[in-house]
């Protein structure tokens, strides 16, 4: 498992023997390693430009600072294991994809909490559909692409006016494809 950071100047791969370490990318340098008596790790990913999102074998996630591997918050909550996951800068909200069988398809998110005062688990997803506290965006799990997208949240008179924009827009292109 390896993950790079968003500018590429650092990597982090969980490695054969279990540990964590972490390379500057310009000389390969190491940069840090999780002390040996950490949990086993199964998954690891950046989840910010300052932090690492460390998963154990039991489940359970950890949250390390990119720069110097150092254990920044521990969440008990045993979570199925991630495969993949993802995040916005302007965030403090992870999105992870996970297998809720042995067949190796992701086929639930989980919404973790990247706060520095609320670390763990949001949401618990087991078939790809969810909505934002706020109401605003709704996550959708696309198991064809084995991948996920979150869509703008419209009310109903936001959709007519987004779907009257379209149909202009629509009518338009076929206009202009018209005229010689």
């Amino acid at each position: 498992m390896v993950s790079l950071s968003q500018d590429r100047a650092a990597i982090v791969v969980k490695c054969a023997d279990g540990i964590v370490r972490a390379y500057h990318t310009a000389d390969c340098s190491p940069a840090w390693e999780m002390p040996s008596s950490m949990r086993q790790v199964q998954f690891v990913s950046y989840v910010s430009p300052v932090r690492v999102l460390l998963q154990d074998t039991s489940g359970k996630c950890t949250l390390v600072k990119a720069e110097t591997g150092a254990v920044s918050q521990t969440s008990d909550t045993v979570l199925p294991s991630i495969s993949h996951c993802s995040f916005d800068e302007s965030s403090e909200l992870v999105v992870a994809t996970f297998e809720n069988d042995d067949s190796g398809t992701p086929q639930g998110l989980v919404v973790v909490s990247v706060d520095e005062g609320g670390f763990g688990s949001e949401s618990l997803i087991r078939h790809g559909l969810a909505v934002s506290k706020d109401r605003t965006k709704a996550l959708c799990y696309l198991p064809w692409l084995d991948d996920y997208v979150v869509y703008p949240r419209y009310s109903l008179a936001e959709l007519i006016a987004r779907g009257r924009e379209e149909l202009a827009l629509y009518r338009q292109s076929t206009a202009n494809e018209e005229t010689p």
